[in-house]
């Protein structure tokens, strides 16, 4: 298969798949000039900047799966499918039926290029072309110390999301909009929003409680799901933290949101909709989330000063609230382009 036709087998593959980021093969084809010059570099030489260049792809991919979000999966064989290579996908322990149901789907052509597995064979990641690793920061380094220098590898750790509430923009269409991009995937994804950053603190309180009226209509349509003991010990660990340093606590029936307001730093909350709301423009202790920041969403355009000091902080991606949870296609996650990253590139000059 070309390029080009393996750009129209994964179009129509996933066609009515919006949530991965795109809607057709100009998209696809639109993140292969984005990402590698040209949408045919891996089929004949193209001339970039008055040097010839030809690319390969990776023969094959070796994945580890995280448990929390199928969508990531999903992304990385659409890119795996446009790559043309043979994907193993290493699934966590609970499974992943998103990314089984996707693949049970595929046409013939594209189902053969996918092998699902179980158990971690660690000889076939060891001589696969490249290695994609999710997962949290502990299973990134154990993954990376064992595998070579001579294979590409792409390892996407734990990471968390903002959003950014300018002044007199405490609404109830800006809540809404941030309450859509909490509740998104149980707030358990990179993109997931963990807090809010609001100009002051009688801003910070007057959007808490919006957005809390505006999770609880949400919560309506999506209720809480069953919690295991560890899940629900966290979230209570986070309301009981939040009211030992003074914050005031907004909680939903049950237990369906949890919001932290008034907090003076940021933490990760648990998941499963525990969202902080800060008073403070800019982080009290960013220098501790250096490189652990994925994407800001911002109520109202930036400044490229603002972009500037969290762009210093990591952050990847800006968008407008309520878009957190729907990434382009064409973002460079965590900054990289990842096509680019996997192919191999030779200079014909």
């Amino acid at each position: 298969m070309t390029a080009a036709e393996r750009v129209n087998a994964v179009a129509a593959a996933f066609h009515g798949r919006a949530d991965l980021g795109f809607t057709g093969a100009a998209e696809l084809r639109n993140l292969m000039v984005s990402e590698l010059g040209d949408a045919e570099i891996f089929d004949r030489p193209v001339t970039r900047g008055g040097t010839p260049l030809l690319a390969r792809p990776p023969a094959d991919i070796y994945h580890l799966c995280a448990a929390n979000l199928g969508v990531s999966a999903e992304t990385s064989l659409v890119l795996g499918l446009l790559l043309g290579a043979k994907l193993y996908f290493k699934l966590p322990n609970n499974g992943l039926p998103e990314l089984v149901k996707t693949v049970e789907k595929l046409p013939p052509a594209l189902r053969e290029k996918v092998t699902l597995l179980e158990q971690h064979d660690p000889a076939l990641m060891l001589g696969a072309a490249a290695v994609v690793v999710f997962g949290n920061d502990e299973t990134v380094e154990a993954i990376h110390r064992q595998v070579s220098w001579r294979q590409r590898f792409l390892a996407y750790g734990h990471k968390i999301s903002l959003g950014l509430v300018d002044a007199d923009d405490e609404t109830p269409a800006v809540a809404v909009a941030a309450a859509r991009e909490v509740l998104a995937y149980e707030q358990l994804g990179c993109l997931s929003p963990q807090a809010y950053l609001c100009r002051d603190a009688a801003r910070a309180g007057k959007f808490a409680a919006l957005l809390a009226d505006a999770l609880a209509a949400g919560r309506q349509r999506q209720p809480l799901p069953a919690l295991g003991f560890d899940e629900a010990a966290l979230r209570r660990h986070f309301r009981e933290s939040a009211a030992a340093d003074g914050q005031r606590v907004l909680a939903g029936a049950d237990g369906a949101y949890l919001i932290a307001s008034g907090a003076r730093k940021l933490r990760a909350g648990p998941g499963h909709v525990a969202v902080s709301v800060l008073g403070a423009w800019e982080l009290p202790d960013g220098a501790a989330w250096r490189g652990k920041l994925s994407a800001v969403s911002h109520s109202r355009p930036l400044t490229l000063a603002t972009i500037g000091y969290f762009a210093g902080l990591g952050v990847s991606r800006f968008c407008r609230t309520g878009e957190l949870q729907n990434p382009p296609l064409a973002w460079r996650h965590d900054g990289r382009p990842r096509l680019a990253d996997l192919a191999r590139w030779m200079t014909l000059a």
